[in-house]
């Protein structure tokens, strides 16, 4: 879950939508969250760790595309409400990876 933090309600819409409208931009987030990735799949591989590791890296990856989605989704619309209920309310639809379906 995002931060309530106001810096994010304030400056987050301008941002997102700057990665928007900026290609040379865009094309940095997959190194840009690199790390966080790994560090989620390191969580989900412990957490279950039947899973081949490349599974638990594509899980990663999924909730990562799907937060950075809810946050170019939210900016678009004009950013309402918080920019975490918008995320929270787009990883609902990977609720059967968390359960394990």
């Amino acid at each position: 879950m995002l931060e309530r933090d106001p810096k994010v309600a304030e400056f987050g819409p301008d941002f997102f939508r700057l990665v928007m409208t900026e290609p040379e931009i865009a094309a940095l987030a997959p190194s840009a969250h690199s790390p966080w990735i790994a560090e989620v799949a390191s969580f989900i591989a412990s957490r279950r760790p039947a899973l081949p590791p490349a599974v638990a890296h594509a899980i990663a990856a999924a909730y990562q595309s799907v937060m950075f989605a809810a946050l170019i989704e939210w900016a678009a619309s004009g950013a309402p409400g918080n920019a975490d209920d918008a995320v929270d309310a787009m990883l609902v639809h990977l609720g059967p990876l968390a359960d394990g379906e």
